[in-house]
């Protein structure tokens, strides 16, 4: 009769793994996925924002508010009073006997905005949540939703057609988001479970 010996190390061992994967450690695999296809949504963001500066005319929709802070501003850069505006500079020169503001530049970006960008990964009840976002003030005006019940938090028309809003973004890219989200899932899963 022939002897065979069973070794069940192996075995115990990847029931412990099995175990303690599904009493919790399953979440780190989860978690994995969300950093992942946060990591993927920053990218298609940083593809898409800024779009390309426009060289065109004022624009119409300027309200009287906004065209009495843009001299007010002017006047306070010539004082030197005033940093806001880069790339514009203004002074006041005598021209016939008179005090006159001469201003000169142009609107230059700062590229803050889409450099404040960020994401983060929360883990909520059996899945996780991934935000991202920026705390900037003015964000909701520039990339924020245009039809935003919050008229605080809506993109302002000015930038409608030119600046992709972020949830746009990320619901144009849906699937390869969740592509994302699967591959780091899994991968997380395979290296718990030592399967590689």
């Amino acid at each position: 009769m022939a002897e065979y010996t069973l070794n069940s190390t192996r075995l115990t061992e990847a029931m412990a793994r099995l175990r303690s994967f599904a009493n919790g450690t399953y979440m780190q695999a989860i978690q994995a996925g969300g950093d992942r296809a946060g990591v993927k949504l920053d990218e298609l963001a940083r593809t898409a924002l800024p779009p390309s500066t426009q060289s065109s005319k004022p624009s119409p929709l300027r309200t009287k508010k906004q065209i009495r802070w843009w001299w007010a501003t002017m006047h306070a850069k010539a004082k030197g009073k005033s940093r806001a505006l880069p790339g514009w500079k203004a002074v006041y020169k005598k021209v016939n006997g008179r005090k006159v503001l001469i201003i000169s530049g142009g609107y230059r970006r700062t590229g803050k905005l889409v450099q404040s960008l960020t994401w983060e990964t929360r883990t909520i009840s059996r899945g996780v949540e991934v935000r991202y976002g920026t705390n900037r003030a003015y964000a909701p005006y520039v990339i924020g939703d245009p039809d935003d019940p919050n008229k605080d938090k809506r993109q302002a028309q000015i930038h409608q057609g030119n600046w992709t809003p972020l949830h746009q973004i990320a619901l144009q890219n849906l699937d390869a988001l969740a592509d994302e989200f699967i591959a780091g899932s899994t991968a997380e899963a395979r290296r718990l479970l030592g399967g590689g």
